[in-house]
């Protein structure tokens, strides 16, 4: 389905079922319309007309994410803000409305630009992580579970590079999330892992690529061995996976390229066709298409896919 409207450049979406009806609904951002916009499912493969929330003029939205924050059974939205450097948490009353927006600020000149919820200190409440781009950390803020947050705290990215994509998992199996983060430029992605505080580890896991990566990453266990693995675009139509393994290591075992020539810029993993097995789907900038990559259960080294589901929109 494609829908159509005012949008101008649309930078990130989330679903879930915004109003308690059991049928999943998207919500998304476009960069320069300063509205969240919400589209109600039908249930059939369809949605009704878009509904707006303000965020306030002068507005850039990079990053959206939906949880329940408040503890009310509903699902709440929350928009990173990166002009403002700030986040803003929309409540939801279970009926196509949301009320009581909180500002929560990431700090001067820090440009948050994605943003994720997460349990980051297992308290069982949902907290709020952001990509501070000219801040070059990851801020989380936890979350009481009543609608409230803590001041933010900032964990370092790096000294040189700024952070452009991050995902949320836990990449050493030892129940802490962790934050995989990607850069723009110097071919690189890093880990830093959790301590179960709402902290990072100062010193990031570097993982490096020899060709270029991209700053969209997206995280699974692709080999089926119970660690996650991260997938990250590489240009050129393809993607590479990185490994991971018990020892907190990361190794590039398989580059998988389809289409003719694109730019892979955003990718979801997830089973797709009830295998068992992880499999990915690519969305394509250069020539609008969404790739689907079902995965075998088989690693090959260097392996060229040979065909792949696309979806032209």
């Amino acid at each position: 389905m494609l829908l159509q409207g005012s949008l101008n450049i649309l930078s990130s979406i989330a679903s879930g079922d915004l109003n308690n009806d059991n049928i999943i609904d998207l919500a998304f951002v476009d960069q320069y319309a300063n509205t969240v916009n919400i589209v109600f499912g039908n249930g059939n493969g369809t949605f009704g007309s878009v509904k707006t929330l303000s965020v306030g003029n002068d507005s850039f939205l990079q990053g959206i994410t939906v949880a329940d924050f408040n503890g009310d059974t509903y699902l709440d939205i929350a928009v990173a803000n990166e002009y403002q450097n700030n986040v803003r948490v929309f409540f939801g009353d279970g009926k196509q409305t949301f009320v009581a927006q909180i500002t929560l600020y990431t700090g001067r000149s820090s440009y948050p630009n994605a943003i994720a919820a997460a349990d980051f200190n297992s308290d069982g409440y949902k907290d709020i992580a952001v990509l501070n781009y000219y801040g070059r950390n990851v801020g989380i803020f936890l979350g009481y579970g009543n609608g409230s947050f803590q001041a933010q705290q900032t964990s370092f990215t790096g000294g040189y590079y700024h952070p452009k994509d991050f995902k949320i998992a836990d990449f050493n199996s030892d129940d802490r999330l962790d934050v995989a983060v990607s850069y723009d430029t110097d071919n690189m992605i890093s880990v830093l892992f959790g301590f179960d505080n709402g902290t990072l580890e100062s010193k990031a896991k570097l993982v490096r690529g020899s060709t270029i990566l991209y700053a969209a990453v997206g995280v699974g266990d692709f080999n089926g061995d119970g660690y996650m693995d991260i997938i990250v675009g590489t240009g050129s139509s393809s993607i590479a996976v990185f490994v991971g393994n018990e020892n907190e290591n990361f190794e590039r075992q398989i580059i998988m390229t389809f289409g003719d020539g694109g730019t892979s810029i955003s990718s979801i993993a997830g089973d797709f066709n009830g295998d068992g097995y992880q499999d990915v789907v690519i969305m394509d900038q250069s020539y609008g298409f969404l790739y689907m990559l079902l995965n075998t259960g088989q690693c090959y080294p260097n392996k060229t896919l040979e065909t792949s589901t696309s979806i032209h929109q």
